[in-house]
């Protein structure tokens, strides 16, 4: 019974440990509010987008601020070209870890839904979109595209899924 207890205790911690936001979490931030106990969502207002080129490398970089942090998006004019910004860093697709089997999506900042989900002592950033604007009617107003980033991690590694939000429930793609 002891082993058993350690056993579990081990796997519950490394899967903690490996950074990975939980079904909860990522719940939460396809819908843009909590979806469960202990899982909150906070709005990132955005007052001001801020868009900056630089002529030497052709990329552009657009962002937000929310206090001391800084997120959003770079991009340069190869059209798979594309990334996040989180405080100072650029992090390509490549780069992004999947939650499912779904390829990570470009989006713009100025269309996206910017927030943070908390649980326990974990938060993340929360990025929402809709596929440039195909999910804002018709059936595929409830799909949306979300990438996560651990506030605390180091190196800074976003998380990619897909979901649809139903009357019920949000369904994650596999």
């Amino acid at each position: 019974m002891k082993r058993l207890a350690a056993a579990l205790a081990l796997t519950v911690g490394c899967a903690q440990a490996s950074g990975h936001p939980s079904k909860e979490v990522t719940k939460t931030c396809v819908k843009a509010e909590s979806t469960s106990a202990g899982v909150t969502y906070t709005d990132i207002p955005v007052s001001r987008i801020d868009e900056t080129e630089d002529a030497d490398t052709g990329r552009t970089q657009t962002t937000i601020r929310f206090g001391s942090e800084e997120m959003g998006t770079w991009e340069t004019n190869s059209p798979d070209s594309f990334g996040i910004v989180y405080n100072g860093k650029q992090i390509s697709l490549d780069r992004v870890i999947r939650l499912s089997k779904e390829p990570p999506a470009q989006f713009r900042t100025s269309l996206a839904r910017w927030g943070i989900v908390h649980t326990g002592s974990q938060s993340y950033i929360c990025i929402t979109f809709n596929f440039e604007g195909l999910g804002q009617s018709g059936s595929f107003q409830n799909i949306r595209g979300i990438y996560l980033i651990d506030r605390r991690a180091h190196p800074v590694r976003p998380f990619y899924t897909v979901g649809r939000v139903t009357e019920k429930d949000v369904m994650l793609a596999k």
